[in-house]
């Protein structure tokens, strides 16, 4: 294990925690048990605790491409 392994393991957290689903990790295997070996590790464990893969893909509750509503406020006319 070097350094750059524990750096990219911890860039990799978060996607698989929310994003790479069962679909992805099957798919690329060699990814998924090295990320399962460094995970497992009692320093990377010691220090971001126990990961867990997410099963199914997280998916934003907004639309993107949505158009973007935006309030016009009038400029109120200062009082003489």
């Amino acid at each position: 294990m070097s350094v750059a392994d524990i750096c990219f393991a911890s860039m990799l957290r978060h996607p698989f925690r929310l994003v790479l689903d069962e679909k992805f990790r099957t798919n690329n295997p060699n990814l998924t048990k090295w990320f399962s070996s460094m995970s497992s590790h009692e320093v990377f464990m010691k220090r971001f605790g126990k990961i867990w893969f997410c099963n199914k893909e997280m998916e934003p509750d907004y639309e993107i491409n949505a158009p973007q509503k935006q309030k016009v406020e009038k400029a109120e006319k200062p009082k003489k």
